[in-house]
């Protein structure tokens, strides 16, 4: 995708450090997306994951691990966030949607056999 340059598996938003698969405690299945923002916007990121969902999250994620969430590194961030899930529930004759927004947090990257998992499985 063009502005993304690299696209990391891990776990997020949790508090006890050093998750793992086996072990994910209240960490959430996360990707970190470094990109180029003069080529592609956060706004853009945000299109990208609600069509990724395959639809929207209108039922509680049955663990912590398969939430939906959005993690912001800033208040710009956040206030683009909560813009845009207001759009997307307006698309969705106004449900509740199921996307936390949180502050960025420690981001722990996943086992080397998470990282590109579906190019490997071709």
């Amino acid at each position: 995708l063009e502005g993304v340059y690299d696209v990391t598996v891990g776990y997020a938003g949790g508090q006890k450090p050093w998750p793992t698969y086996r072990n994910i405690m209240d960490y959430t299945e996360a990707v970190r997306i470094s990109y180029d923002p003069n080529v592609i916007t956060f706004e853009d990121l945000l299109d990208m994951f609600f069509q990724e969902l395959g639809g929207p999250p209108i039922s509680p994620s049955y663990s912590r691990q398969y939430a939906s969430i959005i993690l912001v590194h800033s208040h710009t961030q956040r206030a683009i966030a909560e813009a845009k899930v207001r759009e997307w529930s307006e698309k969705c004759g106004g449900r509740r949607l199921y996307i936390d927004i949180i502050d960025g947090t420690d981001f722990y990257r996943a086992e080397e056999y998470h990282q590109k998992y579906l190019e490997k499985q071709q």
